[in-house]
């Protein structure tokens, strides 16, 4: 490419002195030369944007990169809280059948203390009436053996 800009201001060159003379000549060889400067100038400026875009762009793919695993590492996390929590939950769960269980099972303590309770208090009731019972039955007797000595000695006494 650079050689073809030479030969393409070595042209206008020729060009000029022919119909402008040696020194336009000169000068527009001169303008040539800059020309070409400028143009490489331009390309090493075009290709060090290049390489900035290049490096932004791999520094931009790095940012990605590391945004993307610490969302993995967040996602990790979050799955390990879930993990965490399900595991409290099914404790808390397995303690609540467990004070359950343990209610149930004072309730039916309570129940059978209960019915023992009522089973002592008719046996007390059930002894209660027998002693009443054997009471009255030996009063009655008393009584009557009573009435009889005293008949007795009423009868013994009017004789």
């Amino acid at each position: 490419m650079v050689a073809y800009l030479l030969g393409f201001s070595a042209a206008l060159c020729q060009r000029s002195r022919l119909t402008r003379g040696p020194q336009a000549a000169a000068g527009l060889h001169c303008c040539s030369s800059l020309y070409l400067e400028k143009k490489e100038k331009e390309k090493e400026k075009e290709k060090e944007e290049e390489e900035e875009e290049e490096e932004e762009e791999e520094e931009e793919e790095e940012e990605e990169e590391e945004e993307e695993e610490e969302e993995e590492e967040e996602e990790e996390e979050e799955e390990e809280e879930e993990e965490e929590e399900e595991e409290e939950e099914e404790e808390e769960e397995e303690e609540e059948e467990e004070e359950e269980e343990e209610e149930e099972e004072e309730e039916e303590e309570e129940e059978e203390e209960e019915e023992e309770e009522e089973v002592e208090e008719e046996e007390e009731e059930e002894e209660e009436e027998r002693t009443k019972r054997e009471i009255y039955a030996g009063t009655k007797k008393n009584f009557r053996g009573k009435l009889k000595s005293k008949d007795k000695l009423k009868r013994h006494n009017t004789t």
